[in-house]
């Protein structure tokens, strides 16, 4: 057993090649809430040759300025999907992302890397599916690897404004990288005593990069909107604070790393310990900025594991006991990885389109439009813009945090606000009938099975933030008295029609 544990590129390989294959199988299997809108949006692009500027999928907020700071990502979707399929797009999305951890340890001692890069691994597993946010964990972990480590930034650092420009059009995750960047620079300058002019003119000329864009500097503004709103870290799951994401390899990452750099707090450069302390306040702050964090943590960790077996060689046996220790834990992230696999494939049924988003009951609206507009769940918004393109949708997971104070009468202000209202019984449901003529409701089962295969045990391995329908059960009651009936439901949704 230790002879294979002391074949590091053989070990290197194999976690390399288990991350892949997780990420590729979970991406097959896994329809993210958003994907739907960004498949449409992106073949807009491509069929008008021009970027939407108001919203074209909500008869709720049509005139609202819609800024989509996704728009190549989605660009990408809608070119890939219709011909290759779910399935390839998530070999390719596994790709990237174990591309970028790669692309973050190359430089680190192999010895070393098995348990953390596994824990690395399974920590951003949550976040792999096809989705834009894979594109900047590729694109922090390049960035990263520049910042901590002089020889790269030094080739490439000329590719830097590029690298930006790019990113800036891909995802909203440039702009922390961008605050990362210029607080490298900062410093670097502070350890070095002297202002570090090349990267200092890099990152001011990588500024201007991330202005290119369709939107121009209203693509900031929008990001920050979304960073600070109270309403969108009050009931979006992706901004919850991380204690929220129960993860055991997240927390067994962010515990090794933390105790590693606190040991070796004075090893460590000045650089790698601020940036740490930063991206793990903003991992606490938030579950969406665990994609940022989990990088560095992985840097500390390897490299705090390197110092410790150092050290050990000033004890009789030290290092002999670590590499068994070492070895154990490397064999106990093996069956972890193996009770993950087991419990995704237990799960499977519940996590399906069929499950997750009632293909039938869609089936069934095509068969029996709607004359009206339909009512329906916030985390199937995406789903029904993509399968059900000929009906506009009340709120999808672009709209938490959108608000029109000049709306017209006929619009809202804040779709989630009366989203909300509407579930809670705190607005009259016919004033919401009348005003957007909706005429059909689909919405969960009242009698929907909640993760009958959920094993307690294996929901505390990994929350799952993605999808989880609201209870709409007291609107049930409602519907009925207001001249709404059952006409269609299934294990999953319930379709109610204006008599």
């Amino acid at each position: 057993m230790q002879r294979i544990f002391k074949n590091y590129n053989f070990l290197f390989l194999l976690v390399l090649s288990l991350l892949f294959s997780y990420y590729a199988f979970i991406g097959t299997i896994t329809i993210e809430p958003d994907f739907g809108w960004h498949l449409k949006f992106g073949e807009i692009i491509i069929r008008t040759h021009s970027i939407p500027k108001l919203d074209l999928f909500s008869y709720t907020m049509p005139s609202y300025n819609f800024i989509d700071h996704e728009w190549l990502s989605d660009v990408i979707f809608a070119s890939l999907y219709p011909v290759f399929g779910q399935v390839v797009m998530s070999l390719i999305f596994a790709f990237l992302t174990v591309f970028a951890l790669f692309v973050q340890v190359k430089n680190l001692p192999k010895k070393w890397l098995f348990f953390p890069f596994f824990l690395a691994g399974m920590s951003i597993a949550p976040f792999t599916f096809i989705r834009p946010q894979v594109f900047s964990v590729l694109f922090f972990c390049i960035l990263l690897a520049f910042l901590l480590n002089k020889k790269n930034f030094g080739k490439w650092f000329i590719f830097m404004p590029f690298l930006f420009l790019i990113w800036a059009n891909l995802h909203g995750g440039f702009f922390l990288g961008l605050v990362v960047f210029g607080i490298a620079v900062l410093t670097e300058s502070i350890e070095s005593r002297r202002l570090q002019t090349k990267q200092l003119i890099i990152f001011i000329f990588s500024i201007p990069a991330t202005l290119v864009n369709p939107y121009g500097i209203n693509l900031w503004k929008e990001i920050f909107v979304t960073f600070t709103s109270p309403i969108t870290r009050q009931y979006t799951e992706e901004w919850f604070p991380a204690l929220f994401f129960i993860n055991l390899a997240f927390f067994a990452l962010t515990i090794l790393s933390f105790i590693l750099l606190i040991k070796y707090f004075r090893k460590f450069r000045f650089t790698e310990k601020i940036l740490y302390y930063i991206l793990f306040f903003l991992a606490l702050s938030s579950v969406r900025n665990v994609i940022f964090f989990v990088p560095v943590a992985l840097f500390i960790a390897v490299k705090g594991l390197d110092f410790l077996y150092k050290d050990l060689a000033n004890y009789p046996f030290g290092q002999i006991r670590f590499n068994k220790l070492y070895t154990v834990l490397c064999v106990l992230s093996i069956v972890f990885f193996a009770l993950k696999i087991f419990w995704s494939i237990y799960v499977l049924p519940a996590n399906t389109e069929m499950a997750k988003y009632s293909k039938k009951a869609v089936e069934f609206l095509h068969a029996n439009p709607s004359s009206g507009q339909i009512f329906s769940e916030i985390n199937w918004g995406g789903y029904l813009i993509w399968k059900l393109p000929q009906k506009k949708v009340f709120i999808d997971g672009r709209m938490s945090n959108w608000e029109n104070a000049s709306a017209p009468k006929n619009e809202s202000k804040n779709a989630y606000e009366e989203y909300n209202q509407i579930l809670n019984q705190k607005i009259p449901l016919i004033a919401e009938v009348n005003k957007y003529k909706i005429d059909t409701f689909l919405i969960p089962s009242v009698e929907r099975p909640v993760n009958k295969t959920t094993n307690k045990f294996f929901q505390f391995l990994e929350f799952p933030i993605f999808g989880n329908p609201h209870d709409t059960s007291s609107l049930v009651s409602e519907l009925s008295e207001n001249g709404f009936s059952l006409i269609y439901k299934d294990s999953v949704a319930e379709v109610y029609r204006k008599r």
